[in-house]
């Protein structure tokens, strides 16, 4: 990001934060989420998208790579947004309702409302998108949880397929309790006849023997056609309760994050950074003419006023 917009905004942002000022905070919105997007459009930062039934375990297994509770654990299943994670230097939760408004959430806040299910049935349906910044300097990637398939709400699997396009990575979480009757055939196929690289985060293995959870990993291997090296099996929820087997399962997962995975799309990523820098760009600009032309009006009124208050002085002096 050119360091001249962020000086701008930060001129902007003083004119903004005094009494009565000509902007508000709906015309300083923009520019604000847009620097805290930054990362997202980040050439450099890949993004994972997580894919998978609705209750396979996501969003546990979210929260324990992420290393803080941010994703919402008990969700009505007619729920169909999809949520976008990223690193950021501040910490922050933004909803995107069906009708375009934005409206900003403490993050603890927002997590609280949906695990309590203090959100009604009708505002959950409201939700197009959730993007929440992660404050955690290790974090080097970004994860966009995509609604769970073969739920009760027929819209999850057309977000689920659009999100697809945005990710450099399919993690294809499966819960040991179903792997019997997956589902996801279609899919895998769709990744593997479009190149688009895969692994299986096999969930919920607490409640699998070892010999057991070999076992899954052979039978899955092989119903779906996939390399079993790229089948990771891990209890989330023993890993957020510091499991020592499972915390070597997690530092597998990240090894092979770090090593493995890159943005697939370069040139079209650095192609939506510049888009997304000249959007903020452009908002800069306007309130920058606005500011100036403000300024103008007072300038003009000051000499107006100095005009007629020497011409009375003149007159005074006169007599």
């Amino acid at each position: 990001m050119n360091e001249s917009i962020y000086k701008s905004y930060g001129l902007i942002k003083k004119f903004y934060q005094v009494d009565n000022s000509i902007i508000n905070e709906d015309e300083i919105k923009p520019i604000e989420r847009g620097f805290q997007e930054v990362n997202y459009y980040n050439p450099e930062i890949p993004r994972i998208l997580l894919f998978g039934e609705f209750k396979a375990g996501k969003s546990t297994f979210l929260n324990a790579i992420l290393g803080v509770n941010y994703a919402p654990s008990d969700i009505l299943e007619m729920t169909s947004w999809v949520a976008r994670y990223w690193p950021s230097e501040e910490e922050f939760c933004r909803v995107t309702r069906a009708d375009g408004k934005v409206v900003d959430y403490n993050t603890k806040e927002f997590l609280r409302k949906c695990n309590q299910r203090a959100f009604t049935e009708r505002q959950l349906k409201t939700i197009d998108r959730v993007d929440i910044g992660v404050k955690n300097n290790r974090l080097n990637f970004s994860i966009i949880d995509a609604p769970g398939f073969g739920s009760v709400n027929p819209a999850n699997e057309n977000r689920l397929i659009n999100a697809i396009s945005e990710a450099d990575i399919i993690f294809w979480v499966l819960s040991c309790e179903v792997i019997g009757g997956m589902r996801e055939a279609a899919f895998i196929q769709h990744f593997k006849d479009t190149n688009t690289p895969y692994i299986c985060i096999l969930t919920k293995c607490d409640y699998l023997e070892e010999d057991q959870i070999e076992e899954a990993i052979e039978y899955i291997a092989e119903e779906s056609e996939t390399d079993k090296n790229l089948i990771f099996p891990i209890s989330a929820l023993n890993y957020i309760n510091n499991d020592s087997r499972e915390k070597v399962r997690m530092e597998n997962i990240m090894n092979y994050i770090n090593k493995n995975i890159a943005v697939k799309n370069r040139e079209l990523r650095l192609q939506s950074q510049r888009s997304h820098e000249q959007r903020i760009k452009e908002h800069c600009l306007n309130l920058l003419n606005r500011l100036l032309n403000q300024l103008k009006e007072v300038i003009n009124g000051r000499d107006r006023y100095r005009l007629i208050l020497d011409s009375s002085k003149r007159i005074v002096d006169a007599k």
